[in-house]
């Protein structure tokens, strides 16, 4: 039978309040402004549920199981996204400090990129322009990207700009990987050599 003592993690030795303990799951974690926040309250509410020591490795199956449900269910979806391979609270638990801890301003990156809307532009150029600018900021600040996801990004974007056959060329990329369909469409090949060029010439750093 499982105890009724609250659950603690490896760092903390003294027992809990359970009076003080949330009785509410946390907010939707949406981005790293609410991260210190989303994960305090969310080891209360485990705490609470007597599930707290998921996150640090113990428990059952079934109660790693639970306990990653219930954070699941407290992730925005763009959140949600970069944890679909975790299945236990612990590989959840860690795959989000990573991604917070040590991945902050690639998150940041990567949102910003996905946040550009091709209807706000007055043509694919522009739209390309702009996409470009912000990519070689982030090249500039050193800072990396998923490469990969960019293409899709680039191309599901312009999708519209494309004809028919283009449209279907991207249902096959979806099912069967972006990179082995790219040859497909030479606009997106030749934008992908542009931007890896950009790239280049800007992170290059002369020997001495």
């Amino acid at each position: 039978m499982a105890s009724s003592a609250p659950a603690l993690g490896d760092h903390n030795t003294n027992p809990r309040d359970m009076s003080k303990l949330t009785r509410s799951p946390p907010r939707l974690l949406r981005d790293y402004d609410n991260w210190n926040e989303w994960k305090a309250l969310a080891i209360d509410y485990l705490a609470f549920l007597s599930l707290e020591m998921t996150i640090y490795g113990r428990g059952t199956v079934n109660e790693q199981s639970i306990a990653c449900k219930l954070i699941k269910s407290r992730l925005s979806d763009k959140i949600l996204k970069y944890t679909t391979h975790c299945e236990s609270a612990q590989s959840l638990w860690g795959a989000l400090h990573k991604l917070f801890h040590h991945g902050a301003r690639e998150l940041d990156a990567q949102m910003r990129l996905r946040s550009i809307n091709r209807a706000n532009y007055k043509n694919v150029d522009h739209f390309l322009l702009d996409f470009k600018a912000i990519l070689t900021d982030f090249w500039k600040d050193g800072i990396s990207v998923n490469s990969n996801g960019i293409c899709l990004d680039i191309v599901l974007s312009i999708k519209n700009d494309f004809p028919e056959w283009a449209t279907t060329q991207l249902k096959n990329w979806e099912i069967h990987g972006f990179e082995q369909e790219l040859s497909y469409c030479d606009f997106i090949k030749e934008v992908l050599v542009m931007l890896h060029r950009e790239r280049e010439a800007i992170t290059d750093i002369p020997s001495a």
